[in-house]
């Protein structure tokens, strides 16, 4: 997660996960809830969001880790999949 930002910039310094990077990361089921909600004060949670979708791909739910863009991997997953119909009516237009 912490790659997603320059270190020479101000907002990779302002982002909570440089500061305890393992909060982001639970076991197995666990939920983070201090990370989510460290997620929503960061400057670049949209961002991140994106990196993550955008390095996760059409992954399934057991292959997405963490917390990014301040969702869970099933979160993220079930936002995957909206898009993907989303981009497909937007399409079919």
């Amino acid at each position: 997660m912490t790659y997603l930002m320059d270190d020479t910039t101000d907002a990779a310094v302002l982002t909570p996960c440089r500061q305890d990077p393992e909060q982001w990361f639970p076991a197995p089921g666990g939920t983070a809830p201090i990370a989510r909600a460290l997620c929503q004060t960061c400057p670049v949670i949209d961002a991140c969001l994106e990196a993550a979708l955008d390095f996760e791909g059409d992954a399934r739910r057991a292959d997405r880790f963490g917390v990014w863009g301040g969702m869970s991997p099933q979160e993220r997953a079930d936002e995957a999949v909206l898009r993907l119909a989303m981009a497909r009516l937007k399409e079919a237009a």
